[in-house]
């Protein structure tokens, strides 16, 4: 799975060297891109946090967040494990979602002096969880 900068997000088989499907989503995409079960997770640079039937490309769910005001080089980072999937935006809110049969948000918006200390558990060398540990007020 690929996708870009134009709002394009692919199906490539590498294989075989063939595009399996094409969809442009129309808003550049901006974070990592995680594949969950039957599901694509990713998220455009207007913050909004898609779920993608990894099948066909048919949008399953989206969840708009905060946009930016002002410009950064910040990129949309999603982190995920069996339980929860982690989302922070470029406007700094990091979002926590239950994967567990049921969809529930909870978000925290870190502000200036504020920190957080988080651990990054690597399996097969790829950063498939992370937990926060606890939140230290600056």
């Amino acid at each position: 799975y690929i996708s870009d900068n134009f709002g394009y997000l692919y199906a490539f088989d590498y294989k075989q060297n063939k595009v399996i499907w094409a969809k442009n989503y129309k808003i550049p995409f901006r974070s990592n891109l995680k594949i969950y079960k039957n599901k694509l997770i990713l998220a455009n640079q207007a913050n909004t946090l898609f779920f993608i039937n990894k099948d066909n490309g048919e949008i399953i769910k989206s969840f708009p967040t905060e946009e930016t005001i002002i410009k950064n080089n910040f990129i949309n980072n999603i982190a995920l494990n069996d339980q929860n999937l982690f989302f922070i935006n470029t406007y700094g809110t990091l979002y926590s979602l239950n994967n567990q049969n049921s969809i529930s948000f909870s978000q925290k918006k870190f502000n200036d002096g504020e920190k957080f200390i988080v651990k990054i558990q690597k399996i097969n060398s790829i950063s498939k969880a992370i937990q926060v540990l606890s939140e230290v007020k600056g």
